[in-house]
């Protein structure tokens, strides 16, 4: 990978995890983000309570994939298992259901944008996932998934949306 385009993955990265949004930047009720704070789905990290809550552009697009899932009726205790696969075993990247090589939730996320290609979330029934991305339709060229139930984020709009707002606010 040639520097300048390492540089420039890292420089959107960094862009991304600037803590710069507050609570009237997202539309989410108060109620909802203290109950995902409560129940595990976010993490709060502010010093005390008596702070304002502060989100990264990465924060952002992981409450609208809990929004997203929530509407159509996944549970808490299923979105906290995606949670765990995603940001934890998925940390460093994974291997999913088709052998297909899915690289750590905000690499795919800075890729997306540097490459310029959408972003799909896809989750599967037992809470393990994978992404898909319109420059590499591997996935969908050998129908890798089509037998298995799945539901399919697509996340585009939602970090182009984020990464917008987040270089106006830099």
């Amino acid at each position: 990978m040639s520097e300048n385009i390492y540089n420039s993955r890292l420089e959107i990265s960094f862009t991304l995890e600037q803590k710069r949004f507050r609570k009237k930047d997202i539309e989410m009720s108060y109620r909802s983000l203290n109950h995902y704070d409560k129940t595990g789905l976010i993490d709060d990290d502010r010093d005390s309570n008596k702070n304002w809550r502060r989100f990264s552009g990465f924060d952002l697009i992981w409450l609208s994939i809990i929004d997203e899932l929530r509407n159509i009726g996944v549970s808490i205790e299923n979105l906290k298992l995606l949670k765990d696969n995603i940001f934890t075993k998925g940390n460093y990247g994974s291997i999913d259901k088709a052998n297909f090589i899915t690289k750590t939730f905000k690499d795919e996320i800075v890729d997306s944008i540097f490459y310029k290609y959408k972003l799909y979330l896809i989750v599967f029934e037992d809470m393990s996932y994978t992404f898909q991305d319109s420059f590499s339709e591997k996935q969908l060229a050998n129908m890798a998934y089509k037998d298995v139930v799945s539901i399919n984020i697509p996340l585009n709009r939602t970090i182009l949306s984020v990464f917008k707002n987040t270089v106006m606010t830099s």
